[in-house]
């Protein structure tokens, strides 16, 4: 489907913090998916499935080796990757570089 922008193929899917497909769409116009989520659950994989768990990687850069040294448990929390902290700090500018 192309909606003068984008085009969209469907399938669209929920996603489980295990990796399971909880629910997809199939290619029908206005497909709608539903899943229940258990909030006790996210917060479990939050904690425990550090591996998995994108947020934390991206907040604690870095940790298996210093928690291997005995530096910490932590990581590194600043962004290294100077054109995302561009992009969240000036945007206007960041879209200019990616136009060039």
């Amino acid at each position: 489907r192309f909606d003068g922008v984008y085009t969209y193929f469907g399938h669209s899917a929920i996603i489980g913090a295990d990796g399971r497909t909880l629910g997809e769409c199939g290619t029908e116009d206005n497909g709608i998916q539903y899943a229940q989520l258990s909030i006790s659950g996210i917060r479990d994989a939050r904690a425990n499935d550090q591996s998995q768990n994108q947020l934390f990687k991206l907040t604690h850069r870095g940790y298996t080796g210093v928690y291997a040294n005995g530096d910490g448990n932590k990581g590194v929390a600043e962004c290294p990757f100077e054109w995302y902290r561009l992009w969240v700090t000036e945007p206007k500018k960041a879209q200019e570089m990616a136009e060039k």
